[in-house]
């Protein structure tokens, strides 16, 4: 998965405190989506999945994608 498309996330973006925290989820105002791991755009020191940048709702790249979820019972 890493390395084609960054992955737009449902979580807001917001820098990490000095705490260590368990998948942390951002503030709760519009601050704007994470989006996680590198594009082919940036380079091969850009892929890594530790990459983290932020994207509004209302913005296009075509360096982003997204990952479809399913939950089954």
């Amino acid at each position: 998965m890493s390395g084609n498309v960054q992955e737009w996330c449902w979580d807001q973006y917001e820098s990490y405190d000095s705490l260590p925290v368990i998948d942390p989820t951002g503030p709760d105002s519009d601050s704007g989506n994470l989006v996680r791991g590198g594009s082919y755009f940036w380079g091969v020191h850009h892929t890594r999945l530790a990459i983290r940048g932020i994207l509004m709702p209302y913005q296009r790249s075509e360096r982003t994608g997204f990952r479809l979820v399913s939950l089954v019972p």
